[in-house]
């Protein structure tokens, strides 16, 4: 008898004052903020709880104010009392949503989607990693950037990449030095940040890099204490922040910190509480704090959480004028409440 899944969320993504998650059977629920249409339900009002917009999504990334989600062909095996969905062709279908409208475009073998505040940028299977220059229409064309890569990151105005020989490269805005280059000088293109790293996040000017030993550094605007060390004001060069981490979610103004033990951590602004965290109210915090435990997933906006538990429960705190921590109400949470979805 087939094992079942200990899990029906397979991944989940905060934008901004809006939220999205994808369930393993590939429907997509979403809710929060709709002004630009950005929830995909057609018009422009917003939902206080998970609402079913798509099927068939194969991946997913809440941006600004527009997301983009990749669908696929898809065969349905039915397994016991669940089902589990399976890849049958390679070609998958790029939506924007935005301005209450689905934008289509046709793009073979993506991995990987990250749609930013002004841009998006996806990651093909060769490596390849590319980029629209707007979110306000689909290019026939989108620029190539760069090779090699396995992870991209671009939630906010600079673009992290990833390569396969675990080097770091940055590009985009760089006003604060979240790009790690040492200056505050934007680059229009990749530029070489740091080796031996195994996963990033950017966030909305700053960078969190977790290392392939578990260390993890940040770099960039620290005025909230959003990197996790320091006195606040601004890193020009990556800092050593703390050990045994496994993986980064960096916000508008805030981190969340997934350690090796699966415990969940954070830093920076807690105006909203969106750290979610015992700590005080409408402080910053400069030093990572305990959470929760049993994480696997977490997911940052501008200023709320979204969490995905080992049991396959979701959590979310912080911000909610929009409705987008899914517990149909509009009213702030300092601390992680389970939504139903």
């Amino acid at each position: 008898m087939a094992e079942k899944p200990t899990s029906y969320i397979k991944q989940i993504s905060c934008g901004v004052e809006y939220s999205m998650i994808l369930k393993t059977n590939g429907d997509l629920l979403a809710f929060g903020r709709n002004e630009s249409g950005q929830l995909g339900t057609g018009i422009t009002i917003r939902k206080e709880f998970p609402y079913k917009v798509e099927d068939y999504v194969h991946l997913l990334s809440a941006g600004a104010t527009h997301a983009m989600i990749v669908k696929i062909n898809y065969t349905m095996i039915a397994n016991m009392n669940y089902s589990v969905w399976q890849n049958r062709g390679s070609e998958v279908r790029v939506l924007y949503f935005n301005k209450k409208n689905i934008k289509h475009s046709h793009i073979k073998d993506i991995c990987q989607i990250e749609a930013g505040y002004d841009k998006s940028v996806f990651l093909k299977k060769d490596g390849t990693a590319w980029e629209y220059e707007s979110n306000s229409s689909i290019p026939i064309h989108p620029r190539q950037i760069a090779q090699d890569v396995c992870q991209i990151s671009a939630k906010w105005f600079h673009t992290m990449l990833l390569k396969n020989d675990g080097s770091l490269w940055g590009m985009g805005e760089n006003g604060h030095g979240g790009l790690g280059l040492g200056t505050t000088e934007n680059s229009l293109v990749p530029r070489v940040v740091m080796d031996n790293v195994a996963q990033v996040s950017a966030g909305y000017n700053h960078t969190m890099i977790v290392k392939t030993n578990g260390e993890l550094w940040g770099v960039g605007r620290n005025t909230c204490g959003q990197i996790g060390a320091g006195d606040g004001g601004i890193e020009l060069q990556p800092v050593f922040i703390m050990d045994g981490v496994r993986h980064v979610s960096a916000g508008q103004s805030y981190t969340m910190i997934i350690k090796e033990d699966s415990t969940l951590w954070g830093c920076g602004s807690n105006y909203y509480g969106q750290i979610g965290s015992k700590s005080r109210k409408y402080a910053d915090e400069r030093q990572p704090l305990f959470v929760m435990e049993n994480v696997s997933q977490v997911a940052t906006g501008d200023n709320h959480t979204l969490i995905l538990k080992k049991d396959g429960s979701v959590w979310a705190t912080g911000n909610n004028d929009e409705g987008q921590l899914g517990n149909n109400s509009r009213e702030n949470r300092r601390r992680p409440i389970k939504i139903l979805c």
